[in-house]
């Protein structure tokens, strides 16, 4: 089975642990398998990413820059952020054509 490679970046005031976990379960669910793609913050909403992974057995590529995730080519984002502070990351994603999920927004 192919592991669909899962870009996830998020906010660092991002920090509603239950949703992330709601969502990444069920791309789980949808997708069978993942790698997850994720910069190497440990804060926020990707705090909550990692330890999502780490309890689901889920593996991961971890990079310092977004442009290095991006350069991996993964096959889709899920990006945090609330309403009133969006993440940048968002539209970066988007103009090198990954298809993004927006969560809080």
């Amino acid at each position: 089975m192919t592991r669909f490679r899962l870009l996830v970046a998020g906010g660092p005031d991002y920090f509603d642990d239950a949703r992330v976990r709601a969502v990444l379960g069920r791309i789980l669910a949808d997708k069978g398998a993942l790698t997850l793609v994720e910069t190497t913050q440990r804060y926020g909403a990707e705090a909550a990413v990692h330890a999502w992974a780490f309890e689901n057995g889920i593996g991961s590529d971890g990079f310092h820059k977004l442009d290095a995730a991006l350069a991996s080519k993964p096959d889709g984002a899920v990006v945090f952020s609330l309403a009133y502070h969006p993440c940048r990351f968002a539209e970066v994603i988007k103009a090198a054509g990954v298809p993004v999920f927006e969560v809080g927004r």
